[in-house]
């Protein structure tokens, strides 16, 4: 699809890969690891779990979550509120029926966690990856990926400037 504009410097994911199964989300970094140029860099911005929720960490983890969701900020919009503000907004309603239609037979796979996706980007062939950023809520995954045209990963290729 984007193969024509590609080599990429950075490609960009926000709470989307969360629809994917493990092996459809392999696949995806498999893709993108072709498309990003030497040094460039794919950023991942998602709601990961640390540990499966029937694990302890998972679930003090979502404990966690759930009680800094209603403590946070007493004047700001919680998720489950902008949902029903948009549920009740008739103009959106054949938008939002559309959605629900398109989703309908999909699940969230928030069960993967970092732990899975990072190794997920090193099969793919990213040569760094890691956590830049997190908070109770959201990890920050940043990988440089420096993939050849051979598919082999460039270990000595300089990792993209971070100033």
């Amino acid at each position: 699809m984007f193969e024509d504009l590609a080599p990429f410097d950075a490609v960009l994911s926000s709470t989307a890969l969360n629809w994917l199964t493990p092996g459809e989300l392999v696949s995806v970094y498999q893709h993108v690891a072709a498309l990003v140029r030497s040094g460039g860099i794919l950023l991942n911005a998602e709601h990961l779990l640390v540990g499966p929720p029937a694990h302890q960490l998972g679930a003090l983890t979502e404990r966690l979550r759930q009680r800094l969701s209603i403590s946070a900020a007493p004047n700001c919009e919680s998720w489950q509120d902008w949902w029903a503000a948009a549920r009740a907004e008739l103009r959106f309603a054949s938008l939002l029926a559309e959605r629900a239609e398109v989703f309908a037979d999909q699940a969230h796979h928030e069960h993967i966690n970092a732990q899975f996706h990072e190794a997920a980007l090193a099969l793919a062939g990213f040569s760094e990856t890691g956590i830049v950023c997190a908070t109770s809520t959201t990890l920050s995954s940043a990988v440089s990926a420096n993939p050849l045209g051979d598919g082999t990963v460039d270990s000595c290729a300089a990792p993209p400037a971070w100033n």
